[in-house]
């Protein structure tokens, strides 16, 4: 009986019994190699299958020397292959993934689908987008704009584009003054200096209104323009009172004596101006006159004549007309002055001395007015211009 094993590491055995010279193995040896032999022949043409989690198999055995190479496979798992942005996984008891999906919300996404509720914790570390978007807005560019917002301290401005500086509120002596002026302790208050000189060359409006809606509750100090009567008031913690208006004013004078024709209407004419401050008066085109300038709204005018030595007795009038209206017995206007007197009967005995003075007369520029005389009949005296007694004024008021 021969048995023989070929391991494929060039080493044999042979069961042939009895062999010559050879010290053989017992007998119990002999039936286990039997046993063997039967294994390893039963082991021949047949190939290993696995199963299970993953699958293979082997090449059949047999006793040449090649090596055994056992082939594994996982198998394919059904709708669980494709490409996830963001993919929800489901994973077993024993570490398998058994199904994978789009997460639905709840995780940030490059697709801009999907939200996130919650915080979301760096833990510290950066956050590193590159060239993405948040909202819409470049963080990497935004984030160095906040980089140079965050330089220094106070108010900032933007001075260009991704430019800042840092600036501050500042006021002028005796005009503005500004406390917190860079707004780091408390917010920036601007006022009124204390005295304040108000810069410029222009003007400044003042509240106005009429004469009812002055203050009802008014407090010394106040002023006010008042519309109904052209002026500006202040009050002194009992009354409303005007301030005084810049005066303009004229005074005209006689510098020859001026015939003045018997019983007949006769306008005064003017040779000088004592002084003008309100351009009244124009000695080389309205001799006449006295003209309202603009500006002026109220006027008062005063008129003065003396006469030449009188040769007869008769009546003298002496009246003011406005715009060539009125007459020694109607003036036209309220307020004009009119005078009418008898001259002494003592002939050369006397000189007549008249004096007339109007009321506040409300005008607007370009009115005008004249000193007029007349003497009854058979008169013969003049004005005279001698010992300053025959002038005409007007004065704003």
């Amino acid at each position: 009986m021969t048995i023989g094993i070929d391991f494929g590491q060039g080493t044999a055995y042979d069961s042939t019994f009895p062999q010559v010279g050879v010290d053989q193995p017992s007998q119990a040896f002999r039936d286990n190699w039997l046993v063997i032999k039967t294994a390893v022949e039963n082991l021949q043409s047949k190939t290993i299958t696995i199963s299970g989690d993953v699958t293979g198999t082997t090449p059949i055995f047999d006793s040449g020397s090649a090596t055994i190479a056992l082939s594994l496979s996982l198998p394919v798992q059904a709708g669980v292959v494709g490409t996830y942005t963001v993919p929800s996984i489901t994973v077993d008891d024993k570490g398998r993934i058994t199904a994978v999906s789009e997460a639905a919300s709840a995780f940030l996404k490059t697709d801009g689908t999907n939200s996130m509720s919650g915080n979301l914790n760096l833990n510290n570390n950066n956050l590193v987008l590159g060239t993405g978007l948040v909202d819409g807005r470049n963080i990497s560019v935004d984030g160095a704009i906040l980089d140079l917002i965050n330089t220094g301290t106070g108010i900032k401005v933007q001075t260009g584009v991704g430019t800042f500086a840092n600036r501050q509120i500042d006021g002028t002596t005796s005009q503005i003054a500004v406390s917190n002026n860079d707004g780091i302790g408390a917010n920036p208050i601007v006022a009124l200096a204390v005295d304040p000189i108000l810069p410029g060359t222009g003007a400044v409006i003042v509240p106005k209104g009429t004469s009812a809606q002055q203050p009802s509750s008014p407090v010394s100090g106040m002023f006010r323009f008042n519309t109904s009567n052209s002026i500006i008031e202040y009050y002194d913690s009992a009354t409303w009172n005007a301030v005084p208006k810049d005066i303009k004013s004229a005074l005209v004078n006689l510098t020859a004596d001026m015939a003045v024709t018997s019983s007949t209407d006769t306008v005064v004419t003017w040779g000088a101006a004592e002084h003008d401050t309100g351009s009244f008066f124009n000695l080389a085109t309205q001799p006449t006159r006295l003209t309202v300038p603009t500006g002026v709204t109220r006027v008062k005018l005063t008129g003065n004549i003396g006469f030449n030595a009188i040769t007869n007795s008769t009546s003298t009038a002496l009246w003011v007309r406005k715009n060539g209206l009125g007459g020694s017995l109607n003036p036209g206007v309220y307020g004009l002055p009119v005078l009418r007197v008898n001259s002494d009967t003592t002939t050369g005995a006397i000189t007549d001395e008249l004096n007339v003075t109007s009321a506040v007369i409300n005008v607007v520029a370009g009115d005008y007015f004249e000193l007029w005389v007349r003497r009854g009949t058979g008169s013969t005296a003049g004005l005279t211009s001698a010992n300053f007694r025959t002038w005409f004024a007007i004065e704003s008021v």
